[in-house]
């Protein structure tokens, strides 16, 4: 719960809102790498890590909505996404890692889906 306005006249408790979590009556934004996909939380820890895959910036209520470009990757707990080395390239927009592979060997990537690597190309 955290109270309404540092100026407010009542002492009005409300429901810690979506993104952020409640502390002794403070309003605090979800921290970056987690989401708070429900009201009145009252973790750090907010609803959990941002899976693998996706971003979640400061405050993110869902992180459906952020997934990583094609080109880049994301462990779980990321805040952004990070972009694949030159000598790689993605080949979906969900990844969670990244795979260079030696010149010589075929570009198919050693993943067993196509959401778990960028590849050689």
């Amino acid at each position: 719960m955290a109270v309404d306005g540092p100026n407010a006249t009542q002492n009005v408790a409300k429901i810690c809102p979506k993104g952020f979590y409640c502390s002794q009556g403070i309003r605090i934004r979800c921290p970056e790498g987690t989401y708070g996909d429900v009201e009145g939380l009252s973790a750090a820890s907010c609803s959990g890590w941002c899976p693998a895959g996706y971003f979640c910036p400061f405050a993110t209520t869902d992180f459906r909505p952020n997934p990583c470009l094609p080109g880049t990757y994301a462990a779980k707990g990321a805040a952004v996404c990070m972009t694949c080395p030159a000598s790689s390239q993605s080949r979906a927009s969900v990844l969670k890692t990244f795979q260079v592979l030696p010149q010589e060997q075929v570009v198919k990537p050693p993943c067993t889906t196509h959401r778990e690597c960028c590849f050689f190309g």
